[in-house]
Order: structure tokens, then C-alpha cells, then sequence
């Protein structure tokens, strides 16, 4: 998010581990916790899909990234976020 965001102006929150609830399959994000947002703003990017499984609709999988000069899976997710803000939806789920 530092390379894609480095301003902060685009993501207002990051959750992490410690954010996620722990179920016998592994973590899991709840985007209900976030309670200065409407979900329907909320957008959910992770290599995991089971963290996102409580909100499917605000989920983006991403594959793996490792810090390499041939990794290019933070520019193709980079474009994906640049073209879902021009689109102007105002449902970011559709």
C-alpha cells in the first residue's frame, strides 16, 4: 500500500492480523468493525480468499507479492484500483 498509495490518499485504513477474527479455518477481515464507513465504500485486497469470505463482494484476491523487480502483481493490482476509481461507481461491490 506504500507503493501503490504513498500519499495516504487513497486508503484511510489498513487491517491486519490483529484486526481479523480467528475461526478453526484460519483469519478472517469483518468489515463490520469498520463503523465510520458504509461497506459499500469499503474495498478488501488480500492473497487470501478466506479473509475476505464474510464481505465476498468487497473482495479483491490478489496473488502473493514478494519484494522482486520481476514481481508485477502490485503494478496489474494498481491498475485495477485506478480503473474502479474511474469508474465513479457509488457501490464499490458492483
Amino acid at each position: 500500500m506504500n507503493f501503490i498509495d504513498p500519499k495516504n490518499e487513497f486508503f484511510h485504513t489498513r487491517l491486519y492480523r490483529q484486526h481479523c477474527v480467528e475461526t478453526v479455518y484460519g483469519l478472517i477481515k469483518d468489515l463490520r468493525i469498520i463503523n465510520n464507513r458504509e461497506i459499500k465504500d469499503l474495498l478488501l485486497v488480500d492473497n487470501s480468499a478466506l479473509s475476505f469470505s464474510l464481505n465476498v463482494h468487497n473482495g479483491v484476491p490478489i496473488l502473493p507479492y514478494y519484494d522482486s523487480k520481476t514481481d508485477e502483481e502490485l503494478r496489474h493490482l494498481t491498475y485495477y484500483l485506478m480503473g474502479l476509481r474511474e469508474s465513479k461507481s457509488e457501490d464499490i461491490r458492483v
